[in-house]
């Protein structure tokens, strides 16, 4: 099951290029598609991923494949892998509040 809902904040990781640590919205989850329609191109999901469809207002097309074959443009919705994305909801830094208790009163 995915940590993540439709409307949740994410931060992109690992996609290599200038969009990594971008912030972005997610708008709906696609499930595993084999064939994912953008813009009027068909992209192969071919390692079956999970995918989630996302909103971002200052990214570029994502991935350098794509890129070659649509041109480096402007994007404000497109498609992520779920693995390429870090939820920024919820108690995740468990470690901080940890450290904060062991630091001595001054």
């Amino acid at each position: 099951m995915s940590q993540f809902k439709a409307g949740d904040l994410a931060l992109l990781i690992g996609v290599g290029d200038q969009n990594n640590f971008k912030t972005v919205e997610l708008v709906e989850f696609m499930g595993t598609p084999e064939v994912i329609h953008m813009k009027g191109f068909d992209l192969a999901n071919t390692q079956g991923l999970r995918t989630w469809w996302v909103r971002c207002e200052d990214c570029v097309t994502p991935a350098a494949k794509i890129r070659r074959r649509m041109g480096s443009i402007v994007l404000k919705e497109f498609p992520v892998a779920e693995k390429r994305l870090i939820q920024l909801r919820g108690d995740f830094t468990p470690e901080q509040q940890k450290a904060k208790e062991a630091e001595p009163c001054l």
